[in-house]
């Protein structure tokens, strides 16, 4: 086996072990920017990959790698921050 076919297989194993999803959670508690700041620096600390938040829809919608941060996980640092979820 060559080099490059070991190279190949060792990132075939590494992307198949990167188990990404995303969700939307629906809350209640966001009034302002401010408030979107605050989970999404939360969260992202945390170890998610992206985070979009909105105060008007309170709609938070994550991107996380199911690895390093369960759905559980995400769900407590929201209610952490003083929100609930829907």
């Amino acid at each position: 086996m060559s080099v490059l076919e070991l190279s190949y297989i060792c990132i075939k194993s590494f992307i198949l072990l990167i188990r990404m999803v995303k969700i939307e959670i629906k809350t209640k508690g966001m009034h302002c920017t401010s408030c979107e700041i605050l989970v999404k620096d939360s969260l992202m600390e945390a170890g998610v990959d992206k985070v979009e938040a909105s105060y008007k829809s309170g709609i938070i919608s994550v991107d996380f790698d199911e690895n390093k941060i369960s759905k559980e996980d995400i769900i407590k640092i929201i209610k952490l921050e003083g929100y609930e979820i829907e």
